[in-house]
Parts: structure tokens; C-alpha cells; sequence
């Protein structure tokens, strides 16, 4: 099947005022093939509720006012090529919808559905220009959450990105994941003020930098702490950074999780 043919069999609906396009369990791998076959990887699978022909993502809970979305998404891993990212994105794909549809049909009882209902698939796949586009410069490989809903990443050198933000907003929680991107991108520039700024305050200390942590408090910028091994005592150096360069630091017992 081309990817023209499986259009043309989706479900059209409007999500967040973007058209998406839904298949049903039995389609997926068709369509996923015919994805990987254009060089275009499959990144993520979002379970869709039919109700009499609207289609929604966020699924009614029993509580008043809740709902739940049931999704999975492929990243790219550090230094991937692309062929091989989408050749892995096709076979990953196909194993989510049956991981998506045991976990639906665990949380039936916590859901208010409507009767009848039907349930679709959606997809989203990206070409590399894209992903280059929508998900970053693929600096930090995330190991929980994704760039809409950032939670722990990590970069080449192994430095650590801990995020955190008390929203839902994807739009806002991908700002800091690019946040985060564009400060590994500046990383040799911003690692040696960094060093300095900490043995300016303690004679012969020998700091290594482990982790960053970003945090989203609803003000126009994001609070920037770096955390850097103290080699000659237990803990470490916290040094918060504006525009990325050192402006205080003090001791700490821990980097907060």
C-alpha cells in the first residue's frame, strides 16, 4: 500500500486545530510499512475515541472533569543515522497500538465511555527534515518523557538534564526541552566559566559537571542550575546560571531529582 492509499482510508478529524488522520487496529501495520517505505519514521501512536463519529484523544474518566490520553512515542537516539531510525521507528511502531489497547482495556473501569464506541489509532511520522524541525537538534536523548513533556535526558557526554514544570501545556514544556537543547549546544563555551566560577570560590577544587536541572516557574525565563562533583568532598557545587553563565553557587548534599 502507498501512503496515498492509506490516506485515503483514515478517519479525518481535528485535534487541537491541526488535521490528524486515525486507522484502525487492523490497518496500522499496513500503513506503518507504507511510512517506512518513503523514508518517514513513525514517532508516536495516540489511542482515539470514536463517540458516533467524533473522534477525541483525551478519553472521559468516571471523575467529573478528568480524562485520560493513551499515547506512545519513539525518539531518536544520539548520533542515529536517519535510514536506521526510521527502519527501528517501523518495527516499534507496530508493537504499540497492542501496548496501548491492553492499557485501555485495564482502565475501562476508571472511564466513562460511551455506548457504542469504536477505537482508532492515530500516527505521527516525521521525514528528517521534520524531526530536525519539530523535535530539536537531537543533542539530548531523553530517557523519561518526551519534548512536549520533558522529564530526564541525557547528552552525549553524559551530562544529565532534569526537568521540571507543573503543567500540561506541550507548547510550553517543549520551550524547555529546546532551552535545553540550545544550553548542550553552548555546552564547551559554557562548561569553563562554569569550572572557574566554582574554584573562584574554593581554592584547588577539582569540580566535574554532572547535570543540569531546568526549571518552568511561569516566569519569562527558565531557572538554570548546574551541579558539579565537589572531587575533594562529599556533594556538590550548585551554580545557578542566567544566560547561561554562572551568577552564584553554594553546597549542596544532592542533586534534586
Amino acid at each position: 500500500m502507498r501512503l496515498g492509499e492509506a490516506i485515503e482510508i483514515a478517519r479525518r478529524y481535528r485535534s487541537h486545530a491541526r488535521p490528524q488522520a486515525a486507522w484502525s487496529f487492523e490497518d496500522l501495520p499496513t500503513v506503518i510499512d507504507a511510512l517506512t517505505d518513503r523514508g518517514s519514521a513513525t514517532v508516536a501512536v495516540v489511542l482515539v475515541l470514536d463517540r458516533d463519529g467524533a473522534l477525541t484523544e483525551a478519553l472521559p474518566m468516571a471523575h467529573p472533569h478528568r480524562s485520560r490520553v493513551f499515547q506512545r512515542s519513539i525518539s531518536r537516539k544520539l548520533g542515529e543515522p536517519w535510514p536506521a531510525f526510521v527502519a527501528r521507528a517501523g518495527v516499534e511502531a507496530k508493537a504499540l497500538p497492542g501496548e496501548l489497547r491492553q492499557e485501555f482495556e485495564d482502565a475501562v473501569n476508571e472511564l466513562a465511555l460511551p455506548a457504542p464506541h469504536q477505537i482508532w489509532y492515530r500516527l505521527t511520522w516525521n521525514s528528517e527534515p521534520e524531526w530536525e524541525r519539530n523535535r530539536g537538534l537531537n543533542l539530548i536523548e531523553l530517557e523519561r518523557g518526551n519534548p512536549g513533556d520533558p522529564r530526564v535526558g541525557r547528552d552525549a557526554n553524559g551530562v544529565r538534564y532534569l526537568f521540571h514544570h507543573d503543567h500540561n501545556d506541550t507548547t510550553l514544556g517543549r520551550h524547555l526541552f529546546d532551552h535545553a537543547e540550545q544550553l548542550c549546544a553552548d555546552l564547551e563555551r559554557v562548561r569553563g566559566p562554569l569550572i572557574e566560577f566554582v574554584r573562584a570560590q574554593q581554592d584547588h577544587a577539582k569540580p566535574t559537571l554532572e547535570a543540569f536541572t531546568l526549571r518552568d516557574t511561569g516566569e519569562p525565563a527558565f531557572e538554570v542550575t548546574a551541579y558539579l562533583r565537589n572531587a575533594d568532598a562529599s556533594g556538590y557545587w550548585a551554580v545557578r546560571l542566567e544566560d547561561f553563565a554562572p551568577v552564584e553557587c553554594g553546597l549542596v548534599s544532592a542533586i534534586p531529582g
